[in-house]
């Protein structure tokens, strides 16, 4: 699912994915996501969202940058079709 994420991401001209967990930040971190720090206030969140992220949870703020495909990493193809990571 998160493949297609990604994809989907790229293909509307995406350029970083953010999260907020509390829980699965290693399986994250295996797919390249960086620690950016308490998801409260992060300057990184809209105003709008900062302000529903509950302190007391300590949302930790992840974030991935998503790079256009290069011709090495293989042809191009549509959210959804590629296999494997």
């Amino acid at each position: 699912m998160l493949d297609y994420v990604e994809q989907e991401a790229r293909a509307r001209g995406v350029t970083r994915l953010v999260l907020l967990t509390t829980r699965t930040a290693d399986w994250f971190m295996q797919r390249d996501f960086r620690l950016a720090g308490p998801a409260a206030g992060s300057e990184l969140l809209p105003e709008a969202r900062r302000r529903r992220v509950n302190a007391a949870r300590n949302s930790q703020l992840y974030v991935k940058e998503i790079l256009p495909l290069s011709q090495e990493d293989g042809p191009v193809v549509a959210p959804g079709k590629r296999i494997g990571f």
